[in-house]
């Protein structure tokens, strides 16, 4: 019951996350430090939450790719080919399949 709980609860906070990251890039704003999760994510109501924009530039989109790579630095596995397809299109089927990779992994 318990590690039931705590699966959801990390699939909810990655989902969110990368949700976030998604949003960024298609308004086209690049934090360009996601990739250090720990120094620019806080955790409020166990819910991410992305700060320190002073490094951010405009006209541009790797958001999602950045947060893949601060999961990956937590033991998750990257999925290289969908990040590939999304870096190409930063499509919302595309984002989709990098999601659920990592959720998968959950």
């Amino acid at each position: 019951m318990v590690e039931g709980r705590r699966r959801r609860e990390k699939r909810v906070f990655v989902k969110e996350l990368l949700d976030q990251a998604f949003r960024l890039d298609r308004v086209g704003i690049s934090h360009n430090e996601l990739a250090r999760l720990e120094r620019h994510v806080l955790v409020e109501r166990d819910l991410p939450v992305i700060i320190d924009f002073e490094s951010a530039t405009v006209g541009g989109g790797s958001n999602v790719t950045q947060v893949a790579n601060g999961l990956s630095r937590l033991g998750l596995k990257l999925p290289l080919g969908a990040l590939r397809g999304y870096r190409r299109c930063l499509c919302e089927d595309a984002y989709r399949e990098v999601l659920l990779f990592f959720l998968d992994q959950l």
